[in-house]
């Protein structure tokens, strides 16, 4: 009799004799395969999460940052800084608030409602103070003539020319600067009746600004003249706006306008950079307007010396 021995597999192919060896070394090959392929995707994803722990606040940042302003150059995003400041400032109140200032030495100008349309109030007094100047200089007028004070010539108000008694007698000058100092009415309907102005009753803050800004460069009086007006206008009655906003000793040439719910202060401020490359101080004089409407005011004037003190630290730091 002839035995045939059969190759292992074939033994493995005999019905009933499952193969026991070779299966689990497949599974644990299989399982090895599952680990290692958790492994990867573990690393992966923490990878991906140290990533965006390091990148997101980058990405964040770029989306939410406006593309206009990181475009703009360095001295544009401190003004509309500075504006910004003066929205936060005025913002809550009651009212409508509008600011323009003007750089004088560089001609650069920047504000918050700057063209829109406000009461002038007394701010209306200054194109007529600057009117009878120049009819002085075009010998229309004589500054020094002596007027008579009437009793209809009286208006309540501002100024203390109303409790004078008629016949007291005042030459166009020293009325011109009871205008300046006290914002008289008396003298400004005198002026104003003299030079026959028209009263202006609205004007901008941008327009208010091109008043002083020619007056400070000389293109409306010659020197003596705009010296002396803006003396008048100079430590007037009336200080606790703009000039209440600068420190000590800062002088501020300005005219100031009050109405119901409206409270307005407009002029120059000469202003000093602290030092300059050489070591020594330099100019840094400005015009500010501040005008508002449907003010309250409490709120006014105790908001108007904040923004005149945050333009101020920005104007003298430039």
């Amino acid at each position: 009799m002839v035995f045939k021995f059969k190759s292992k597999t074939e033994q493995q192919t005999l019905p009933g004799v499952p193969p026991l060896k070779k299966r689990e070394k497949k599974e644990n090959r299989g399982e090895g395969r599952k680990t290692i392929a958790v492994l990867f995707i573990i690393t992966v994803l923490a990878s991906l999460l140290f990533y965006l722990q390091a990148e997101l606040p980058k990405f964040w940042e770029k989306i939410t940052a406006p593309a206009i302003i990181s475009s703009l150059p360095k001295e544009q995003l401190a003004t509309r800084s500075v504006l910004n400041q003066i929205k936060d400032l005025t913002q809550a109140l009651s009212g409508t608030y509008g600011v323009y200032v003007y750089r004088l030495d560089d001609g650069e100008g920047y504000g918050v409602n700057e063209d829109k349309i406000f009461p002038a109030a007394s701010l209306n007094k200054l194109p007529v103070m600057v009117t009878a100047y120049q009819m002085a200089e075009k010998d229309e007028l004589d500054l020094a003539t002596q007027y008579t004070l009437k009793e209809a010539d009286k208006v309540e108000g501002a100024g203390l020319l109303q409790a004078k008694p008629a016949g007291t007698k005042y030459s166009y000058r020293q009325l011109i600067e009871s205008m300046a100092q006290d914002s008289d009415n008396t003298a400004f309907k005198v002026i104003n009746q003299v030079v026959g102005e028209t009263v202006v009753s609205q004007m901008t803050p941008q327009e208010v600004g091109e008043i002083f800004k020619k007056l400070y460069q000389g293109e409306l009086l010659n020197q003596e003249n705009q010296e002396e007006l803006l003396q008048f206008l100079t430590k007037t009655s009336f200080e606790d706006r703009i000039p209440k906003g600068v420190p000590e000793g800062v002088r501020v040439a300005h005219k100031i306008g009050t109405l119901t719910g409206v409270y307005a202060d407009a002029g120059i401020i000469y202003g000093e950079k602290p030092f300059s490359s050489e070591g020594r101080k330099e100019r840094s004089d400005f015009i500010l307007v501040i005008m508002t409407k449907e003010a309250q005011e409490k709120e006014a004037l105790e908001v108007l010396p904040r923004i005149t003190q945050v333009v101020w630290e920005f104007e003298t730091s430039l």
